[in-house]
């Protein structure tokens, strides 16, 4: 099964956070970019996003679709976030990349509340996959 198999397994709910994420952490770097005042942010962003998608489809092929799946942006989200906060408090960005900005911080905050508990949750033993099972 591939991980857009898998993911497409989870319920609507998760299938829509899903596409919100991935449309938010390609586009909102693609705007951010656009506009001179925001276009090293959007590049860093940029950067990182395309180096999320493969590290996520390795972490898959090595341990499936279980909550360790979190770990992958842990890791890669975790020092962009931490490096972006300055940055959005600074005053150096105002107007729409301001609020684009703040949507991709927050969308991806978001999504690191789950992966932490999601990461927490694997190593504490709930190792099981997160595919729905028959019956």
């Amino acid at each position: 099964m591939t991980f857009a198999e898998a993911a497409a397994t989870q319920p609507l709910h998760l299938q829509i956070w899903f596409a919100w994420l991935v449309g938010v952490m390609f586009l909102a770097p693609v705007a951010l970019i656009a506009f001179a005042q925001s276009r090293r942010i959007g590049l860093v962003c940029l950067i990182v996003a395309l180096v999320t998608g493969p590290v996520m489809m390795w972490l898959y092929a090595q341990v499936g679709y279980v909550r360790l799946l979190g770990l992958g942006h842990v890791v890669l989200w975790t020092p962009l976030l931490v490096w972006l906060w300055p940055r959005l408090r600074s005053g150096a960005l105002n107007g729409l990349p301001l609020i684009i900005a703040w949507v991709f911080f927050g969308t991806l905050g978001a999504s690191l509340v789950i992966d932490y508990l999601d990461v927490i949750r694997w190593v504490v033993g709930d190792r099981a996959s997160l595919i729905p099972q028959p019956g």
